[in-house]
């Protein structure tokens, strides 16, 4: 395999990523990595085993890694012939965001300065209150973080495939999820086999095994579904 030359940036990581509390560090490293090697039209075609020699980590933790930066929208796949597959990076969004984000900070910095004092009357936006409210519907299931990180992931899925939730259909979700499986574990991978697959719904794992939800299908979409069999239910 031919060596990859580099669009070498620097080790700078964007702000959103760098505070970014559900990556670790060697997947921000990882992600830098793809991001460095991504070379405009064609991406990043390194394979797995050579991200893994570069970052000293096992091929499976690279695996495990890309998955879920796919899953949290910062890597995509743009091709995959079978053999080769060519990943694209969003980090130049997650830049423009970072730019928003210190702008917005920067005044909402100097409001406090000028006028400590005075309370915040300003309204929240519609999209503040449905996440305050999706927080508070998760809240009252379920205590366990790593399941309320799934359902939370389950709902930004819904978003990106442009089919997002109301409140009511998340508790509607929530009640079939008990009726699905009385584990939390279980639970976790009912959510994330409808995440890597892109799946609108929540299906019973196949064979009554756990769900291998650490690897994404590259044919996996908005459209995809499951096969008919115990789960099969309307889509919410």
């Amino acid at each position: 395999m031919a060596t990859q030359e580099r669009d070498f940036k620097g080790v700078w990581i964007p702000r959103v990523v760098w505070l970014d509390t559900r990556l670790n560090a060697l997947e921000k490293v990882i992600l830098t990595e793809i991001d460095s090697l991504d070379q405009g039209e064609r991406g990043c075609w390194a394979s797995n085993k050579h991200i893994a020699e570069f970052c000293q980590c096992s091929e499976t933790k690279v695996s495990t890694a890309i998955s879920k930066l796919i899953t949290l929208g910062y890597l995509y796949v743009k091709n995959f012939d079978g053999r080769q597959r060519e990943l694209k990076s969003c980090l130049s969004n997650f830049e423009t965001l970072n730019i928003e984000i210190c702008n917005s900070d920067s005044q909402n910095l100097k409001q406090s300065n000028t006028g400590s004092n005075t309370p915040n009357n300003t309204p929240k936006s519609k999209k503040e209150e449905k996440a305050e409210s999706y927080d508070s519907i998760i809240d009252a299931y379920t205590q366990d973080q790593d399941l309320g990180n799934a359902l939370r992931e389950f709902i930004k899925m819904r978003q990106r495939i442009r089919k997002p939730m109301t409140n009511y259909a998340l508790k509607l979700l929530t009640k079939k999820l008990d009726k699905l499986a009385s584990s939390t574990d279980i639970k976790i991978d009912i959510l994330n086999q409808s995440i890597v697959n892109g799946w609108q719904d929540i299906y019973a794992l196949k064979e009554g095994g756990r769900a291998n939800a650490k690897h994404v299908s590259n044919n996996a979409g908005a459209n995809a579904t499951p096969e008919r069999g115990v789960g099969w239910n309307r889509v919410l």
